[in-house]
Formats: structure tokens, C-alpha cells, sequence
């Protein structure tokens, strides 16, 4: 028997990073939930002409380690995925490439960030990556044995782009 599984918002309040959403649950109870406001994210797995992926590793405060990253991050007020993709690959590893959009993902179910997913491919480096202030990363170049298994073991911070990166890739290989 199925169940009712709707919820009801009655309010929605701002109050910093995040936002209080209350909700009528499906029994008629009333419940708050602090969502983390997020917004929208890009992220890009870059592969080289030598089939090499491009990854950034750099110290997690969340975590508290040194975790390897996809090349990304926030996507700015006026900007789309794809341009947010282009512009953190290259500041965060210093490389352009050809891009191409595999889809979204939320990230938590306590947040309201989505997630674009790239595949940056023919990349070659053009610049010294540009970190930010107070963003201290280093770019490392792995083969796609290495990719699968950091994405296996845990060792990176979203996995989902690393998994529709590698369906991209398996397509392109057999088209």
C-alpha cells in the first residue's frame, strides 16, 4: 500500500547560511529543518590528451584531511555552470579543455546546493592555477585505475561526477 509521502511547507526563514523550512508532515505534525543554503555548484573531471585526470588535493575542514577534490566550486551570481566549470578548472589547476555537461546531482538532503557535473576533455595547461586567498591546493595528475579507485575508497569529496565522468568516458571510447 503506498503512503502518502508529501510534505506541506507552511514557512521558509532566512537566517544566514541557512534557511529554517517548516513543514507539514504527511500525519499532520509540524516539523523545522535547518537547510543549508547553498545554491548552485560546478564541478569538472578533466582528462589530458594522455589520458590523465586532473585532480586538486588540498586539507578538508569538514573531514579534517587532506582529501583529493574535482576541480570546482560555486557558481557566481550572472555566471551558468558551464562558465563556473571553465573558470575553477583553470584557476584551482591552471587547465582549459572541451566541456561537456553530464548532469546534476544534490548534494544533501540538507541543503538546497545542485550540483553540475562537467567532462573536460583534451585538457592542456595554460596557466599556473590562481587559488584563491586562504586556499592552499595542489594539483596532481592520475591515471583512470587511480581515479576509479579514489573514488571507490572515499578519498574525494563528491564522487557522483567522478561516476557519470566515467560512463562519459567508457561511451566516448566505444563510439
Amino acid at each position: 500500500m503506498k503512503q502518502n509521502l508529501q510534505w506541506e511547507k507552511i514557512s521558509e526563514i532566512k537566517q544566514g547560511k541557512e534557511i529554517i523550512k517548516t513543514f507539514k508532515m504527511p500525519d499532520g505534525t509540524i516539523k523545522s529543518f535547518p537547510i543549508r543554503d547553498q545554491g548552485l555548484g560546478a564541478s569538472v573531471v578533466a582528462k589530458t590528451p594522455d589520458n590523465q585526470f586532473i585532480l586538486v588535493r588540498q586539507y578538508r575542514p569538514g573531514p579534517e584531511r587532506i582529501l583529493h577534490d574535482l576541480p570546482g566550486g560555486d557558481v557566481d551570481e550572472g555566471e551558468t555552470p558551464l562558465e563556473a566549470a571553465k573558470r575553477e578548472l583553470l584557476e584551482e589547476a591552471g587547465y582549459t579543455g572541451d566541456f561537456e555537461e553530464l548532469g546534476f546531482d544534490y548534494t544533501s538532503a540538507y541543503s538546497n546546493e545542485k550540483m553540475y557535473s562537467f567532462l573536460a576533455t583534451n585538457c592542456k595547461k595554460v596557466q599556473e592555477p590562481q587559488l584563491d586567498d586562504g586556499e592552499f591546493a595542489e594539483v596532481e595528475l592520475v591515471s583512470l585505475e587511480r581515479l576509479k579507485e579514489i573514488a571507490e575508497t572515499g578519498d574525494i569529496t563528491n564522487s557522483a561526477p567522478v561516476y557519470r565522468a566515467l560512463k562519459a568516458v567508457a561511451l566516448h571510447q566505444h563510439s
